[in-house]
């Protein structure tokens, strides 16, 4: 895209994703720092503990191919957290507190990882919404998270 599209600046490149791009961009933060910074959304960090979710054990199976009791260190190496070492990309970090499906205790075990390396990193939790706040969400809710990632991006705009 960068080579394609001369007019994108390619010192301020961002990336954000909800849910399973909420995976992808605990991944990508893991694996390049070619983002000036990222917004990580419901995500998922720990494929051997987001089994308790409320498809944890299923989806694993589904979309990594492994069961966590059976090829744990398969899962493992598929999980963003075990590559959270390698993050030098500035990450906010949004969850809701009542989402069971990607649960709150996922983003933070991300956030926590890559503070604790010296990574820029901030935690954003939403009160009294689930994983469906982006469709049905409160209005005031909707409009601060909104708020919340352009402000992180505007902050770290180089």
């Amino acid at each position: 895209v960068l080579a394609k599209y001369k007019d994108i600046d390619k010192k301020n490149v961002f990336e954000t994703g909800i849910s399973y791009g909420g995976i992808m961009t605990n991944w990508i933060i893991g694996h390049t720092d070619r983002f000036t910074a990222c917004v990580s959304q419901n995500s998922i960090s720990n494929l051997t503990s987001f089994t308790i979710s409320d498809i944890g054990a299923a989806f694993v199976d589904d979309q990594f191919q492994g069961s966590t009791w059976r090829n744990f260190d398969f899962v493992w190496e598929k999980s963003p957290l075990k590559h959270a070492d390698k993050a030098k990309t500035p990450t906010l970090f949004i969850h809701c507190i009542n989402d069971y499906r990607c649960p709150l205790s996922e983003g933070l075990q991300m956030y926590e990882a890559i503070r604790r390396n010296g990574v820029d990193a901030k935690c954003f939790l939403i009160r009294g919404e689930s994983h469906a706040l982006f469709e049905v969400g409160g209005p005031k809710h909707r409009v601060r998270y909104t708020h919340e990632i352009t402000k992180w991006f505007e902050e770290h705009k180089k």
